[in-house]
């Protein structure tokens, strides 16, 4: 739960200081690495040649398919750069602690207790700054959506597929991610992908 609460905090603080492409590019595909890496020198896990392929050619194709903009404008990159990091670590250990609870406990239950303490720290972080609880029902409907679809469930699969899979190769699938969002927003917002996209 508090690796979620990092994550995201960290995530959400990047983007105004490196910009959104570069500081989802950095998380998302250093989070693969810090977990190949932890997998190998902690647990032991050994790497084949088709894994370091699949986490390479994939870590490629994410860049490729987001893109690197020069984002020269971007008030503080380095700081960005770092709050990044900070998120792909916190996440690549979201990874590595998921891994080891699914074989024992539930991935219901996992969610459930660590979006608990993670809500309840980003909450708590929250209140200095006078967050205020939404007032149209409309509101409330999204974030319903958001956490029972793309947060709850999601997590609830991503963690049940750990269960058959090693954590480095469950963390190389999360990249399937912006190729999912890049082809949803082609169908259903009519978005264009560059040529170095489309070969990502």
């Amino acid at each position: 739960g508090a690796m979620l609460a990092i994550s995201q905090t960290s995530y959400l603080s990047a983007i105004p200081l490196a910009g959104v492409t570069i500081s989802t590019l950095i998380v998302i595909c250093s989070a693969p690495l810090a977990v190949a890496a932890f997998s190998r020198l902690v647990r032991r896990e050994r790497l084949n040649g088709k894994v370091v392929f699949a986490l390479l050619a994939s870590i490629l194709g994410t860049t490729m398919l987001v893109g690197v903009p020069s984002e020269s404008g971007s008030p503080d990159l380095a700081g960005g750069t770092f709050h990044s990091l900070v998120s792909a670590l916190s996440y690549a250990a979201v990874i590595q602690i998921g891994h080891g609870l699914t074989r024992r406990h539930n991935p219901l239950r996992i969610n459930a207790i660590s979006f608990l303490i993670g809500a309840l720290l980003l909450w708590v972080i929250a209140i200095p700054s006078g967050v205020s609880l939404p007032a149209r029902p409309e509101a409330w409907l999204l974030i319903a959506y958001l956490g029972v679809f793309p947060s709850v469930t999601a997590y609830a699969l991503f963690l049940r597929g750990m269960r058959v899979t090693s954590a480095t190769i469950s963390s190389i699938l999360v990249l399937l991610e912006p190729l999912v969002a890049a082809l949803l927003a082609a169908l259903i917002f009519g978005a264009r992908l560059s040529p170095l996209g489309l070969v990502g």
